[in-house]
C-alpha cells in the first residue's frame, strides 16, 4: 500500500503548496480587486458601482462611492440659496476609480466654482464600460430623481462609438433599454491562482475560459462575450472589430465591460458601422434634448480623445495597422453631430499632452486621463459654462 501513501503525500503537498501560494499572493496584492467585485446589478436596467471605499492598488488614493453610485465630492456649497446643481455622466473616466475623491472632475469643477460668485455642486455617475446609450439611461433615471441646472455628458472617443455597436439597443430608429449583459462570476473567481491560470489560457489561446458566463439582467437571449487571441495591439483590435460588427448584425449584445479601442473606425475601414453609429448617436441626442426640455437643465457635451490618438505614451499602440488612420476621426464622429450644440472637444487641448494621461511607467496599459488631464478639462468646462450657459436656479 506504499503507492497509496505516496499519492497521498503528493496530493497533500500539492494542496499545501497551493494554499501557501494563494496566501502569499493575497499578501503581495492586498488591494487587488477584480472590477466585477465592485459592481451592483440590483437594478435590472441600470448597473452601477457598488457603495463602498476602494483603495487603488498602485496610487495612494481611495475612491468612495455612495449608495446612489455617485463618487464622493469633498467640496460643497455653504449657501443653499446660491447653490446650483450639476450632474456628470459617463464611463470609467468619470467613475475614475484610479483618482482620489478630490481629483475627479466633479470635485474639481465644484472647487473652481467656489472661487466665483456662485457654487455648483456636481454629482458624478460613471460606470466602467458604459457607452453613450447607457449614459443616456443613467441621465433619464437620475433627472427624474434630482433637479439639476447642468448636465455634463461625457464621451470617450476611444471606445464609446464602438460601444453603441456592442450594446445594440437601437432597432428601427428606436432606443430600447431592455436590460444589460454582464458576467456571472464563477465560485473560484476569488482565488488568485484561478485567475492566473485563466489569464494564461486567454493569453495563449484567446479563449475566455473560466471567466464566467454572460447573462442578461432581464433574461434576454442576446448576451455573448467576444474575445480574440492576444497578439500585437493592432491585430487584436482589428480582429475584435470584425467580430463585434458580426455579432451586432446577428442581434447579439455584449457584456457592458467588453470595451476595446475603436480601431476600425479610426482606420475608416467599416463605413457601414460608422453610418449605424451616427444614426444611433443622433437618436441619443434627440432623447437628451427631450429630457433637457422636460427637466429644465442645460447640457454640455464633453468629448475626450483617446490617449492612443493624441499621445505616444504607449509605443505598442502607435501602429494602427492600416493606411487610412486619422487621429481626429473618433472625436469627429461625435463632434460632427454635436457641433451646433453646447460641446467642448478636448482634442486640440490634449494633442501631444502626454501628461494628460497616465504613462506606461505610472499605470502600465491604463489609458485613462490623469489628474492633470482632469484639471485642464475642469478649467475649460467651467469657462465654457460661464461664457455660454445661463446660470439660474431651478
Amino acid at each position: 500500500m506504499s503507492w497509496i501513501k505516496n499519492i497521498a503525500v503528493i496530493l497533500i503537498s500539492t494542496v499545501l503548496s497551493l494554499i501557501f501560494l494563494e496566501i502569499c499572493l493575497k499578501i503581495i496584492f492586498p488591494t487587488k480587486e477584480d472590477i466585477l467585485d465592485i459592481r451592483d446589478h440590483s437594478d435590472l436596467y441600470l448597473p452601477k458601482h457598488a457603495e463602498g471605499s476602494y483603495p487603488h492598488p498602485v496610487r495612494n488614493i481611495t475612491a468612495n462611492i455612495n449608495n446612489m453610485g455617485f463618487r464622493f465630492n469633498p467640496y460643497t456649497c455653504n449657501n443653499e440659496e446660491e447653490r446650483k446643481r450639476g450632474l456628470i455622466v459617463g464611463d470609467s473616466n468619470i467613475a475614475a476609480m484610479f483618482l482620489g475623491d478630490d481629483e475627479i472632475l466633479s470635485s474639481q469643477l465644484t472647487k473652481i466654482s467656489q472661487k466665483n460668485n456662485y457654487c455648483i455642486e456636481f454629482d458624478s455617475f460613471g460606470v466602467s464600460g458604459f457607452g453613450p446609450d447607457q449614459s443616456l439611461f443613467a441621465l433619464k433615471d437620475l433627472s427624474e430623481k434630482f433637479n439639476y441646472n447642468f448636465v455634463i455628458f461625457h464621451l470617450f472617443a476611444d471606445n464609446d462609438a464602438g460601444d453603441l455597436v456592442r450594446n445594440n439597443y437601437f432597432t428601427n430608429d428606436v432606443i430600447t433599454n431592455d436590460g444589460y449583459c454582464y458576467v456571472e462570476k464563477p465560485f473560484f473567481e476569488k482565488y488568485f491562482i484561478y485567475k492566473g491560470i485563466r489569464k494564461l489560457i486567454y493569453i495563449i489561446s484567446g479563449k475566455a475560459i473560466g471567466y464566467g458566463s454572460p447573462i442578461s439582467s432581464t433574461n434576454s437571449n442576446k448576451c455573448t462575450i467576444a474575445t480574440t487571441p492576444v497578439t500585437d495591439f493592432s491585430n487584436s483590435m482589428h480582429k475584435r472589430s470584425i467580430i463585434d460588427w458580426k455579432l451586432n448584425r446577428l442581434n447579439k449584445r455584449q457584456i457592458y465591460m467588453g470595451d476595446r479601442y475603436d480601431i476600425d473606425l479610426a482606420c475608416q475601414s467599416n463605413l457601414e458601422a460608422k453610418n449605424y453609429i451616427s444614426q444611433y448617436f443622433s437618436q441619443i441626442i434627440t432623447e437628451i434634448e427631450k429630457l433637457e426640455e422636460k427637466h429644465n437643465f442645460q447640457v454640455i457635451y464633453l468629448i475626450q480623445p483617446s490617449e492612443y490618438d493624441v499621445t505616444n505614451n504607449h509605443s505598442n499602440t502607435i501602429n494602427k495597422g492600416c493606411t487610412d488612420y486619422e487621429p481626429k476621426v473618433l472625436t469627429n464622429i461625435f463632434y460632427e453631430i454635436l457641433k451646433d450644440k453646447n460641446v467642448l472637444n478636448l482634442y486640440e487641448n490634449f494633442y501631444g499632452c502626454n501628461d494628460c494621461y497616465f504613462t506606461e511607467s505610472e499605470l502600465g496599459d491604463d489609458n485613462h486621463w490623469s489628474p492633470k488631464g482632469v484639471e485642464i478639462s475642469a478649467e475649460l468646462l467651467f469657462k465654457y459654462i460661464q461664457e455660454n450657459l445661463v446660470i439660474t436656479s431651478n
